[in-house]
């Protein structure tokens, strides 16, 4: 399955981690995934996907979430 997306790259990503968590909140949950660039580069990076629990559950996230 190919999903388009934009790709951000930063030398200075690992230093500010923590902030999109922060940023995002329980409500989505971290994930790290392969991907392939059009000029065939292969690497890995996160996206954000709802957290699907805290969804069905009233926004309350008694479940321990897990990142990657």
């Amino acid at each position: 399955m190919t999903i388009p997306l934009y790709i951000l790259f930063s030398n200075e990503m690992t230093e500010y981690r923590s902030y999109p968590d922060e940023f995002e909140g329980t409500g989505y949950l971290r994930i790290l995934l392969p991907f392939k660039l059009e000029n065939g580069e292969i690497g890995a990076g996160n996206i954000y996907a709802l957290n699907q629990y805290e969804a069905e559950n009233g926004g309350i996230a008694e479940k321990p979430l897990e990142c990657v």
